[in-house]
């Protein structure tokens, strides 16, 4: 028995899997935006509001979108509208993917009143990123291929520094390498976890990262 196929390694990557879902990835960067990104352009912003009311923001945002889709995805499963948490048949896949789209949609559209806003600005960008990102990955689930979410999760969130920094004129380059090397574990793990190939890890990884690219820059120079 090889290392890789021993029982102990696989529940550890599952459990670095599961720590690293990309749906925990939008309260960890409202975290690093409303704490630790004084010096970069429009977070900046975020320091002049007290730390109260940036925790509120962010337990609000925790709830909206990531809280919500874990319930959904529950509740898809106890009503058997999936028939696994890990989404492994690409019908549901397709499904869940779109219908957290259409969510996060309207979750964007609840906030666009406050897009104009430069405080909550890339917290609105984030979820109009979110929902683009998840109706494309929705479109590219085959019989054969399953698209990567985690690798798309890291893909948008490397793509959101990478956008930030071209509409901005903002050196995130720090920032776009610690994502890069993130994403390489995260895309690692899940290649030793058999749960993707590589080319669904490269596919979901393209396809956030572009998306990131897109909204950002389109709402930057059209809203």
């Amino acid at each position: 028995m090889t290392i890789v196929s021993h029982p102990l390694f696989k529940r550890v990557l599952f459990a670095l899997s599961v720590m690293l879902h990309p749906v925990f990835l939008p309260v960890l960067l409202m975290v690093w935006i409303f704490f630790f990104s004084h010096q970069h352009y429009p977070m900046i912003y975020s320091f002049f509001i007290s730390a109260e009311l940036r925790y509120k923001w962010i337990v609000l945002y925790a709830s909206l979108v990531t809280l919500m889709p874990i319930i959904t995805l529950f509740l898809s499963k106890i009503f058997r509208l999936t028939h696994t948490l890990t989404l492994d048949n690409t019908f549901e896949r397709r499904y869940f993917f779109t219908l957290i789209g259409i969510y996060y949609l309207l979750v964007f559209y609840m906030l666009k009143g406050i897009y104009f806003n430069e405080l909550f600005r890339p917290s609105v960008l984030l979820v109009g990123v979110l929902s683009f990102s998840l109706l494309i990955l929705s479109l590219f689930n085959f019989s054969e291929f399953k698209v990567s979410l985690h690798a798309a999760g890291y893909g948008i969130l490397s793509g959101f520094f990478a956008g930030n920094s071209l509409v901005y004129d903002e050196n995130y380059l720090k920032e776009i390498i610690f994502c890069v090397g993130l994403s390489t574990v995260v895309m690692i793990i899940r290649l030793l976890s058999n749960a993707h190939s590589f080319a669904e890890l490269l596919a979901g990884w393209v396809i956030g990262w572009l998306s990131s690219i897109f909204v950002i820059w389109t709402a930057y120079h059209y809203f």
